[in-house]
């Protein structure tokens, strides 16, 4: 399942930007620019769902975008996060280090 969430980019006074997902919170990342904002915060939003599910545990409902409220400046920008490629990526990672360490 490919979930889509909004994310806020806040530009950051030393130069790049602090990158969040304002329904998850503790999702958050820095980044140089919006390309690598957008696979990092993704990557971590795959995460986050990712244990969310494991533990059994329901998944945010994504804000519409109009009703996130962020800082003048700021950039809003739509995320997608395909589950299920992080799963097969995160379980085939586990595989190869369960077979090197036994």
């Amino acid at each position: 399942m490919t979930y889509v969430y909004p994310v806020i980019f806040t530009r950051e006074d030393e130069g790049g930007f602090c990158v969040y997902a304002p329904d998850l919170p503790g999702c958050v990342t820095e980044a140089d620019n919006y390309a690598d904002g957008i696979e990092k915060i993704r990557e971590g939003i795959c995460g986050m769902l990712y244990i969310l599910e494991r533990d059994g545990k329901s998944m945010p409902t994504p804000s519409e975008p109009a009703a996130v409220k962020c800082a003048s400046g700021d950039v809003i920008s739509l995320v997608d996060a395909p589950l299920d490629d992080y799963k097969r990526r995160v379980g085939n990672r586990a595989a190869r280090r369960m077979v090197r360490t036994h």
